[in-house]
């Protein structure tokens, strides 16, 4: 499922330009055949968020204003606080993450596997 202002994969156009809700887009999923849904985009919905943060961009980290934020991806040292601090360039290591954190984590967001 891909999503934009204007369109949503599905391929099915929007009447008027306007923002796609993630509630509306997840009923469009199968949710009886999957286990997980990585969603990008959708910062300020509430949902577990592994925040990705590139130095070269000049942003500052959001974690600290966002408590759904369980880890922080990033390119340099950054200071996460609490939260794990993954390397982004390693696609292994973030895969390995969210497979513990879903065995694990079982009070935020519903009982997991």
């Amino acid at each position: 499922l891909i999503a934009s202002s204007r369109r949503q994969a599905l391929m099915t156009e929007n009447a008027t330009p306007q923002e796609p809700r993630l509630d509306e887009l997840i009923t469009r999923l199968d949710l009886e055949n999957i286990d997980l849904v990585l969603v990008e985009g959708f910062k300020h919905v509430p949902f577990p968020k592994i925040e990705l943060h590139r130095k070269a961009l000049g942003k500052s980290l959001l974690h600290p204003d966002d408590p759904d934020i369980i880890a922080v991806a990033t390119d340099h040292l950054a200071d996460c606080g609490d939260l794990p601090a993954l390397d982004i360039n390693d696609a292994a290591a973030i895969a390995e993450f969210i497979i513990t954190w879903l065995g694990t984590d079982t009070t935020m967001y519903g009982a997991r596997p």
